[in-house]
């Protein structure tokens, strides 16, 4: 038997359908000619009788990585990334602002240390571009490529260090990624 409503084949017993719960329709009896059930509540009044049907419609259980959360999974572990990142450069800059010792991070000894200011700034995109993906909001698609941009250019700054190009790269194969990501944020 096939719903009328979403066109979902059923099984012959169901009086609902599987897949969006409007009633079945039988091709011999026509839309539920059956009568409902009848229950007596304990507690209502006795000799009060209430219809309620025999079956309720049951929930389809969505199939893993189908909907629209499930999709998103990987998207809000980077927003967390990003967090954490950017309270991390934060930390670093307000640091090295405050003690006037170099607290940011260099990825090798010899490359240039990134500085309070840049360090802070930063982080303070980090933290606006985990927010906005954590929040699903559209405007993140546009934070995380220009936390690609800055970032490229700071590889570029510091000295082309190949730990810091290699990150730049997984950055950019990241920001690719999420822009596939647009239809499941709000504008």
């Amino acid at each position: 038997m096939f719903c009328i409503n979403c066109g979902a084949k059923n099984e012959h017993e169901g009086k609902f359908c599987f897949n969006c719960g409007s009633a079945l329709y039988n091709s011999t009896q026509g839309p539920s000619q059956t009568a409902p059930e009848t229950t007596t509540k304990s507690h209502l009044p006795a000799g009060h009788v209430t219809n309620t049907p025999a079956a309720s419609p049951i929930p389809r259980p969505e199939k893993h990585g189908t909907s629209a959360t499930a999709s998103y999974k990987w998207p809000t572990v980077y927003g967390w990334l990003c967090l954490g990142a950017g309270a991390w450069l934060l930390v670093a800059g307000a640091l090295t602002l405050i003690t006037q010792e170099q607290a940011t991070p260099a990825p090798v000894p010899r490359a240039k240390p990134m500085g309070w200011l840049p360090a802070v700034f930063q982080g303070l995109f980090f933290l606006a571009t985990g927010l906005a993906i954590l929040k699903r909001r559209g405007i993140a698609v546009t934070l995380v490529w220009a936390v690609t941009v800055l970032n490229g250019l700071g590889v570029i700054v510091r000295g082309f260090v190949p730990l810091d190009v290699a990150l730049w790269l997984a950055q950019l194969g990241i920001a690719i990624w999420f822009a596939g990501k647009k239809p499941l944020l709000s504008s």
